[in-house]
Order: C-alpha cells, then structure tokens, then sequence
C-alpha cells in the first residue's frame, strides 16, 4: 500500500511540476504546490499495478546455475574457474556464463531472448541437425572450435560452446556436451 501511496504522490509531483507558462523565456515558479501527505485524496482514474512481477523467460537467467563448475569440472575432468570479466549485456542477452579448465579450455554458455540469434551454428559447414528442445544444431570442430550446439526454447537461443583444447579423448567430451546440453534443457523456465 505504501508503495502505491509513493507511486501516486510521485505522479502528482510530476504533473504539478508540468504545469506553467510554455514560454521558454519566462522564469520557472517558485510557488510551492500543495502539500501532499499520505491522507490527500488523489484521483482513481490513474492505473495502478497491484500484484507482483511475474517471472517470465524475459528475466535474467544465471548462466551459472544452468552449468555449474561441478558439472564443467566433470566435463574437462580438471578444476574450472571463472575468468576474471565475464561477458554479457549483450542485447537480448538474457544469461551467460564462462568456465575456464586450468588447461585454458572454455565452456561458455548463453541464452538469448528471441530467435533471431539462432542458426549461426546450423550454418557451419558439417553441421548436424539435432532433436533439442524446438530443434537445434550440433557442430564439432576439434581442435579449434570444439563443439558448438544451439538450439531453440520457448523463444529462447541458447548456445552452448566447449573447447577441446587440452582435452585428449574429444569423442567422449562431444558425448558429454551433448549430455550436458539435454541437462540445460531440463533445466530452463
């Protein structure tokens, strides 16, 4: 209730702050408006939101809790930190999270909002479709690139990366990012 009080008041601030001469010429008020307290009236005809943000796929996601440093340690089967600057506040960029392997091998992942990001990966040469979440595409490129796959939920592109740099056995670390990215799907909103 005190939140929808301050809300008006501030609406009525701001209108009464409107009010004056166009003219630019002409010196602004100095006339105090009326006092507004927490028992003065105000009108009803101004929409007011009452109930509580919904959570929807437009919130921030965490990264890092869709890939955790215990599921990235297993993946690169050394220990994994985050790099000191991790990237994000990319537009539409819902989440993102780095690993780093002592090796120096990443795992990043990211979720956009939109589908417009989607299909740089099915794009590659020697792409392969693949069943995930509303469709996807797998990429292997080893040693360079490692594996890339993306795909669509809800509205969402999330893509996943991990690179085999130091990593000696590539085929079980393609199995286990595709094991990985079925996990990510379970677990988005």
């Amino acid at each position: 209730m005190l939140r929808v009080v301050a809300v008006l008041v501030l609406g009525v601030l701001a209108l009464s702050a409107c009010t004056g001469s166009s003219d630019s010429t002409t010196a602004p008020s100095t006339q105090a408006g009326p006092a507004i307290t927490a028992s003065t009236p105000v009108a009803t005809s101004i929409p007011v939101e009452t109930t509580q943000p919904s959570t929807s796929q437009a919130d921030a996601l965490d990264g890092c809790e869709l890939v955790t440093q215990a599921e990235a340690e297993v993946l690169f089967g050394q220990p994994v930190s985050m790099p000191p600057d991790q990237i994000g506040g990319l537009p539409g960029q819902l989440g993102v999270c780095i690993w780093q392997a002592e090796g120096g091998a990443l795992l990043t992942i990211s979720v956009f909002e939109g589908e417009e990001f989607f299909g740089a990966v099915g794009q590659l040469e020697g792409s392969e479709e693949i069943a995930l979440g509303d469709g996807g595409h797998r990429f292997v490129e080893s040693p360079f690139l490692g594996v890339q796959i993306q795909w669509l939920h809800d509205g969402l592109t999330v893509t996943l990366n991990g690179d085999t740099l130091g990593i000696d056995d590539t085929a079980t670390f393609e199995t286990d990012m595709s094991a990985l990215a079925e996990t990510v799907e379970g677990r988005l909103p």
